[in-house]
Formats: structure tokens, C-alpha cells, sequence
């Protein structure tokens, strides 16, 4: 009977989800979003249970002679359902003045519907910028951070569930690809080939901002002029480069270690004594000693956020300085939905 009910609970949870996308897709332009179907689905064996969770994390972590000086981490929280399961710390490297304060989530899906690339939008449809607390409460996600703030900037290429939002050019950018198959990547935005991608039909999310923060080959980065730093990137991002690089700043960050296993970290900034900020080569080994091959630098600054499991754990320099994101990247879970609604409460 329990069975039978957990199977009527997933229909009723894809069906939901497909809904979801639909609402937020039909108003982001031209386009039909990813039918559900076309997702990869048993993506990889969710770990059963907290041990398991915290010795498959542990076992591809790079830190035995890490880069980062006196680095300590902490765990914060995990959640454990059939379908996800999250891991959060706390890591800290560097002293005094000059610490940082990071926060990194192992995230293990089953289906790439999970992996929801949520837009704000207002009541007449056009883009517009949503607290994270309300989107957490519209989407029942354990799990958020900021995106790429495509509000922000009137060019990039933004597609969300296979909708695309926006077109107006990748030169002198990286690009962020997420496949329908599961797999990140990351494209240098002079030679992608967007109607390629279209053609290939595995288009699901792509994201405009960047640098990517690891070689080819998974290999971290040691050097500011290893990164793909363009005037028209800075200019895009409405600064000039010593203001945004290499100077250390809030960050946010997504990496894959594997299918169905995704990195993110965010690195709260400009407080010293608590946490001075990354530069991009720390970011890249951080994302590097936590496993990743590929990751991307999304939105910091003051968009930089993560919440896990209703709870912001990101620490804002000033309320002045904070901004309220226009997209997110959200991982959902069947049971955590179904779960707050059933009890009214979280799942800790």
C-alpha cells in the first residue's frame, strides 16, 4: 500500500512540475518548454543514507594538499529522500582579516526535472525580480542560489527548460550549457554555435555570465590571466576589470562532478574578519578540491545567495548593498514538497 501510494505521489509530483515549467516557460518568449519526457531520468543511485551520503561526497574531495590556506569546513545540514539527497558545509580558509567564509552543497538528483532554472516574473510577464523566500515558498525547493541575473543586462543567450529567453550574442563571454542528457558544460561564447545545439535537440538550460573556472581537462586554475576575461565582458557586466577582477568579491558557483551530481558554492564577501570575498583563482580551487571537472561563475556581489531547506545561509555585507535576483537555479524533491504540505513543516 505504501508503494502504491509513493507511485501515485511521483505521478502527481511530475505532473506538477510539468505544470511549473510550463506556467514559468509560456511567458519567457517564443517556444514550448522540455517535455518532461524528454528528461534523462535515473540519473544515478541516490545515497541511502547519511553515511553514505557524507563517505560518497568525502571520497571525490581533492583537499589533502589544498590550495586554500588553513581550510576547515563544517557540516551544516543534509536532506535524504528517494529522489535527492543534499549535503551543506561550511568551509573557511585564510585567517583574520583576510578570511573567507564559503558554502558548498553536494547535490545528488535522480531526474534532471530537478534541476529547475526558475525566471521572475511579473504580473504583466516581463521580467521582473522575486525574494528568495517567496520563490522557495511557490516552489518547494530544499535547495537555491542565484543565477546569471539576466535582468541585469540586455545581451547573453538565456534559455530556461529549452525556452529562449534572450539572443543577443555570446562574444567575449563563456557560456553554461545544461543538456537535456544530464551533462554541464561549459563553451567559450566566441565559437558557440547556438543553432547547432538547437539542431542536437539537447538544449534544457543555458546560462549567460561566467568565466568557466576549470581547464579542459578539470584542472584548476592558478593565474587571473588563465580565465576568460574580455573588455566586453567587464563592460557587459557593467564594470571595469580591476573592479570586479581579480578583486576578491562575493561569488556564486555551479560545478558537476558527474551525472546527476552537481557542486554549488557561494562565498559571502566584503566583510573582513568574517569573510573578505574570492578572487576567481580561489573559486576555481574551491569548486576543484570539492570535485567538480567543470564549473561556471554565476552572479556574485550583492545577488549572492544560497538557502537550504528554508534557511538563508549567506551573509550579505550591507541590506543596502543586497539585490534581489531575477532567475535562480533550484533543485526540487518530491518528498520535500509533499512533505510540507502534508505536515505545514520543513523536512530537517
Amino acid at each position: 500500500m505504501k508503494n502504491r501510494a509513493g507511485k501515485i505521489y511521483k505521478r502527481i509530483f511530475a505532473l506538477l512540475c510539468a505544470v511549473w515549467a510550463l506556467c514559468v516557460c509560456a511567458s519567457c518568449g517564443a517556444g514550448t518548454p522540455v517535455p518532461e519526457s524528454e528528461l534523462k531520468k535515473g540519473i544515478m543511485q541516490i545515497p541511502g543514507s547519511e553515511e553514505e551520503l557524507r563517505a560518497a561526497a568525502a571520497s571525490l574531495r581533492r583537499t589533502e594538499n589544498s590550495y586554500l590556506p588553513e581550510r576547515t569546513e563544517e557540516q551544516l545540514g543534509s536532506y535524504l529522500a528517494e529522489d535527492c539527497a543534499i549535503l551543506v558545509r561550511r568551509i573557511t580558509y585564510s585567517s583574520g582579516r583576510d578570511q573567507v567564509t564559503a558554502y558548498a552543497a553536494d547535490v545528488y538528483i535522480d531526474d534532471m526535472s530537478q534541476f529547475l532554472g526558475y525566471v521572475c516574473r511579473t504580473k504583466s510577464g516581463s521580467l521582473g525580480n522575486t525574494p528568495a523566500d517567496e520563490v522557495i515558498k511557490e516552489t518547494n525547493a530544499p535547495l537555491l542560489i542565484n543565477a546569471d541575473y539576466l535582468s541585469a543586462r540586455k545581451w547573453g543567450l538565456y534559455v530556461r527548460a529549452g525556452v529562449k529567453i534572450r539572443d543577443k550574442g555570446t562574444e567575449g563571454v563563456d557560456v553554461c550549457l545544461i543538456g537535456k542528457d544530464g551533462v554541464m558544460r561549459v563553451e567559450n561564447g566566441d565559437t558557440f554555435d547556438y543553432s547547432a545545439e538547437k539542431k542536437s535537440g539537447n538544449v534544457y538550460h543555458i546560462f549567460s555570465f561566467g568565466p568557466s573556472l576549470l581547464n579542459g581537462d578539470g584542472s584548476p586554475r592558478d593565474k587571473d590571466s588563465e580565465f576568460h576575461i574580455t573588455d566586453k565582458y567587464s563592460k557587459w557586466n557593467n564594470y571595469e576589470s580591476s573592479v570586479g577582477f581579480p578583486v576578491p568579491n562575493p561569488r556564486t558557483a555551479v560545478g558537476q562532478v558527474s551525472d546527476g551530481h552537481f557542486i554549488f558554492v557561494t562565498v559571502d564577501g566584503r566583510m573582513k574578519g568574517f569573510s573578505r570575498g574570492a578572487t576567481f583563482p580561489e573559486l576555481s580551487h574551491i569548486v576543484y578540491e570539492e570535485g567538480a571537472t567543470v564549473a561556471y561563475n554565476m552572479d556574485g556581489g550583492g545577488s549572492e545567495i544560497m538557502c537550504f531547506l528554508g534557511e538563508e545561509l549567506t551573509k550579505q555585507y550591507s541590506e543596502d548593498a543586497k539585490r534581489i535576483p531575477s532567475d535562480y537555479i533550484c533543485i526540487l524533491s518530491e518528498a520535500y514538497a509533499f512533505g510540507k504540505e502534508q505536515t505545514g513543516q520543513e523536512n530537517h
